[in-house]
C-alpha cells in the first residue's frame, strides 16, 4: 500500500503545481503598417518572446500569441520581426506580472512613429514629416536586392491671390543591406508615388500612403532582366458583387490595358514584373487603384471591385446659357487663362469624336497608341516634362490614369457645350492641377 500511496501523492502534488500555473496570452499590433497587406491591425509573424523562461511564441494571421503553463512571477516580453531587424530597430519591452493562477492578457506594439523617425532619419519627425521604409527584392526569385534607387515624389499646391502655384518634390534612397531602404521627410498628409529602380529596370509608380502615425511601407519587386515578364488575371466586379463588364484596366506607366468581358474577366499578358499599380474604372464610377506585385514567368490571379459610383448628367439633360455662365465657362473664356473650344466650333469644323477637337490646342501633343490606336495627349508640367493632365466632366473628376478618351470618345460634338485646357500654372482655383505630376487640367462640360 506504501508505494501506491506514494504515486497518489506524487500525482495529486503535480496536480497541484499545474494548477498553480496561468496563461499568458496577448496580440502584437501592426498600428504603423509594417506589413504591408493592411493598414493596421495585427502584425503576424512576429516572434514573441518570454525572456526568464527562454519561450517563444509566433504571432498568428490574427497576430495573436500565447504561453501555457507560467509559473507565477514577473516577467519580461519583448517581440522581433524580419523588417524591423532589418533596420535595427528594437521592440519596446513589456513587463508583466503572473498570479500563481488563471489567465494575464498583454498587448505588444510596433514602436511609435516619432520614435522611428529619430532612429532612422537622426531628426525629429515634427507633425507634418514621415519615412517609409520598406524592401526591394527580385521578380524572379525574391533575393534582395542592393543599390536599387528608390524615388518618392510629390507636389504641393498652394492658391492664393487668384493665383494657384504648383511645386514638385522628392526624395531618394539607395537600397542597402538586405534590400532595405528608408526614405526621410516625406509629408505626412499626402500620397506620394513610389518608383524603384537598377540596372535600367523599374517598377512603379505605385502610392503610398504615409498614415497619421508617421510611417509608411512600401515592399517592392523589381524586374532584373528584359524577359521578366508575367500575366496578370482576374475579375471585375460591381459593388453588388456581379460581374462588371466593359470596364477599363490598365497598369499605371506602362501600354499595358485591356477591358473586362461580360463575365467581368479580364487578361493582361506580357506584364514586366515588378510592383505595379492596376487601375481600374468604368463610366460612372469612382477609379479603383490596386498594387500588385508580378513574378516573373508567372500568372497573378486579382479580384478588384469598382469603386462608388459618381452622378453623371444624362445626356439627355439641356443646360442654358444661365448655365453655361453658373459654369464659369464664359468667363474664364473672356480671362483668356487657357485655351477654348465651344460645342458650336466643334460642329462646325465637322469634328465627328471629341478626341478630334483635341488637335485644336496649341499646348496639347498627341501620340498614337500601339495598342488600340487610342490618341494620348499630354501637356508639359511645371518642370518642363511631358504628363498626361486631368480631365473633369462637368465639374467631376475623371479618371487620373490611362487614356480618358477610351470613355469620353462615348460621347459626340452635338452633346458638348465647351473645351477649356489650362497649364498647371493657370488653372481655375476649383480644378487643381494634379499633385503628383503637377500637369494641368482639361474641363468638359456637356449640354
Amino acid at each position: 500500500m506504501a508505494p501506491v500511496r506514494t504515486l497518489l501523492m506524487v500525482i495529486l502534488l503535480g496536480a497541484r503545481v499545474a494548477a498553480a500555473q496561468a496563461t499568458v496570452v496577448g496580440t502584437v499590433d501592426d498600428s504603423l503598417n509594417v506589413e504591408p497587406s493592411r493598414r493596421a491591425g495585427p502584425l503576424r509573424g512576429a516572434t514573441v518572446v518570454l525572456a526568464e523562461l527562454g519561450r517563444e511564441s509566433v504571432a498568428d494571421a490574427r497576430g495573436m500569441f500565447r504561453f501555457e503553463g507560467v509559473p507565477a512571477g514577473t516577467y519580461t516580453l519583448s517581440f522581433f520581426h524580419p523588417l524591423l531587424d532589418s533596420l535595427d530597430l528594437a521592440a519596446p519591452r513589456r513587463s508583466v506580472e503572473v498570479p500563481p493562477a488563471g489567465r494575464v492578457s498583454v498587448r505588444l506594439a510596433v514602436p511609435r512613429g516619432a520614435s522611428i523617425y529619430a532612429q532612422l532619419c537622426g531628426a525629429t519627425p515634427g507633425d507634418t514629416l514621415g519615412v517609409i521604409v520598406g524592401r526591394v527584392r527580385a521578380a524572379a526569385d525574391g533575393a534582395a536586392v542592393t543599390g536599387a534607387t528608390v524615388t518618392t515624389t510629390w507636389s504641393e499646391l498652394t492658391v492664393g491671390a487668384g493665383r494657384t502655384r504648383q511645386r514638385a518634390y522628392h526624395t531618394t534612397a539607395v537600397s542597402g543591406d538586405r534590400g532595405v531602404f528608408v526614405l526621410c521627410r516625406v509629408p505626412t498628409d499626402i500620397v506620394a508615388d513610389i518608383t524603384v529602380s537598377a540596372s535600367g529596370f523599374t517598377a512603379g509608380p505605385v502610392p503610398v500612403n504615409v498614415s497619421e502615425t508617421g510611417v509608411g511601407h512600401a515592399d517592392l519587386l523589381l524586374p532584373r532582366a528584359a524577359g521578366d515578364t508575367g500575366t496578370v488575371r482576374g475579375i471585375v466586379i460591381d459593388q453588388r458583387g456581379k460581374p462588371a463588364e466593359n470596364a477599363l484596366v490598365s497598369i499605371a506607366g506602362l501600354e499595358r490595358r485591356t477591358r473586362s468581358a461580360a463575365d467581368g474577366r479580364f487578361a493582361l499578358v506580357n506584364v514586366p514584373a515588378g510592383t505595379r499599380a492596376l487601375e481600374v474604372r468604368r463610366i460612372g464610377t469612382e477609379p479603383t487603384v490596386q498594387i500588385i506585385h508580378v513574378m516573373s514567368d508567372s500568372t497573378l490571379g486579382v479580384n478588384v471591385t469598382l469603386g462608388r459610383g459618381v452622378q453623371l448628367l444624362a445626356a439627355t439633360t439641356i443646360r442654358t446659357a444661365s448655365s453655361r455662365e453658373a459654369s464659369g465657362f464664359a468667363l474664364r473664356r473672356r480671362g483668356a487663362l487657357g485655351e477654348y473650344l465651344t460645342g458650336d466650333e466643334m460642329r462646325r469644323r465637322g469634328f465627328v469624336r471629341i478626341s478630334e477637337s483635341m488637335f485644336r490646342f496649341n499646348g496639347l501633343s498627341a501620340a498614337l497608341q500601339p495598342q488600340g490606336g487610342q490618341w494620348l495627349f499630354t501637356m508639359r508640367n511645371l518642370t518642363g516634362a511631358p504628363c498626361i493632365p486631368r480631365y473633369y466632366v462637368d465639374g467631376f473628376l475623371w479618371p487620373e490614369w490611362g487614356n480618358p478618351f477610351d470613355d469620353i470618345d462615348l460621347m459626340r460634338p452635338r452633346d458638348i457645350l465647351g473645351i477649356e485646357v489650362y497649364r498647371a500654372q493657370y488653372t481655375p482655383p476649383n480644378y487643381p492641377p494634379d499633385p503628383r505630376t503637377g500637369c494641368g487640367v482639361i474641363l468638359i462640360w456637356r449640354r
